[in-house]
C-alpha cells in the first residue's frame, strides 16, 4: 500500500509467496492438509500448569474494587422497599347486618390486581383496581368476620397500592386506610358482629 499498489499480498521476510492464491507456502500447505495428515510437531502443546500467572487474586480472576448497580435495579429495590408482605388493619365492632367494602388504586393506575377473602373463602377472584371506588357488600355473621385482601401483583410500578373504606349498613364510615403490598402480601381486618 505504501507503494501505491492495491490488492497485493505482502509476505513476511524470509517466506515465499504462492502465486496461485496469494498465501505463503506454510499456510497453504497447512490449509490443504486434512485432519488425518496433521503433523503434531507443527502445533505447540498448551498446559495451564506451565502458563505464567498474569491475573490477580487467588482464583486467577481480576478483582474489581468498584461496584456498580444499574439504575433499573436501584429503582426496583427502592419500590419494593416501600411495600410490605402483610398488613393488619385491626378489629372493629359492628351490630349491622352487612358492611360495604370499597377500594381503589390511590397511586397511578398501573394494573394492580387483588383477591378478596371472607373467612378464608374467596368472594372476589381477580379484581382490577381503577382510580374510582368500587367494592362489594359483605353480609356479617355473629362473631368474627375476617376480611383478607391479597395482592396478586404489583402492577407496572409496584407495590400494589390501594385505598379502602369500610361502611356499616347505615352508611357510617367504620375505617379507612391504605395498603402497599408486595405480590402475595395480604391486608387483613376483622369485623366483630355483636
Amino acid at each position: 500500500m505504501d507503494r501505491g499498489t492495491m490488492g497485493g499480498v505482502v509476505s513476511p521476510l524470509g517466506t515465499s509467496t504462492n502465486a496461485s492464491n496469494g498465501l505463503n507456502s506454510a499456510s497453504s500447505s497447512l490449509l490443504n492438509s486434512n485432519s488425518s495428515n496433521l503433523n503434531s510437531d507443527k502445533f505447540q502443546s498448551y498446559s495451564r500448569q506451565n502458563e505464567p500467572k498474569k491475573l490477580m487474586g487467588d482464583d486467577q480472576f481480576h478483582k474489581n474494587t468498584h461496584t456498580f448497580t444499574p439504575n433499573y435495579l436501584k429503582r426496583e429495590k427502592e419500590e419494593n422497599a416501600e411495600g410490605v408482605t402483610d398488613q393488619y388493619f385491626g378489629d372493629y365492632s359492628n351490630s349491622g347486618e352487612f358492611i360495604q367494602l370499597v377500594y381503589r388504586d390511590f397511586g397511578s393506575v398501573d394494573g394492580d390486581v387483588i383477591r378478596v377473602y371472607l373467612d378464608d373463602d374467596v368472594i372476589r377472584g381477580n379484581v382490577y383496581l381503577t382510580g374510582q371506588y368500587t367494592g362489594l357488600i359483605i353480609d356479617l355473621i355473629p362473631g368474627f368476620n375476617k376480611i383478607v385482601i391479597e395482592a396478586l401483583n404489583q402492577g407496572t410500578s409496584g407495590p400494589n397500592t390501594a385505598q379502602f373504606q369500610v361502611y356499616d349498613d347505615k352508611g357510617k364510615l367504620i375505617t379507612t386506610n391504605q395498603w402497599n403490598l408486595l405480590t402475595g402480601g395480604k391486608a387483613t381486618m376483622i369485623i366483630v358482629k355483636n
